[in-house]
């Protein structure tokens, strides 16, 4: 699973001010669905998901 990634630069998105203020509500409206997590499924979860799921934590 290690593989050497390239550095991708960062492209700045310029947003109105309008536009700014809808996606901030827009992510306020999602973030505060999220809820703890207090029970656990014995559901399988595929190996690719848990490594997509690591691939993306590492790139943060």
């Amino acid at each position: 699973m290690t593989k050497e990634n390239k550095f991708i630069p960062y492209k700045i998105a310029n947003f109105s001010s309008e536009e700014l203020i809808e996606k901030s509500k827009k992510y306020f409206q999602e973030i505060n669905k999220r809820r703890s997590v207090r029970d656990f499924s014995n559901r399988a979860i595929p190996k690719e998901v848990i490594e997509n799921i690591i691939k993306t934590a590492g790139s943060a």
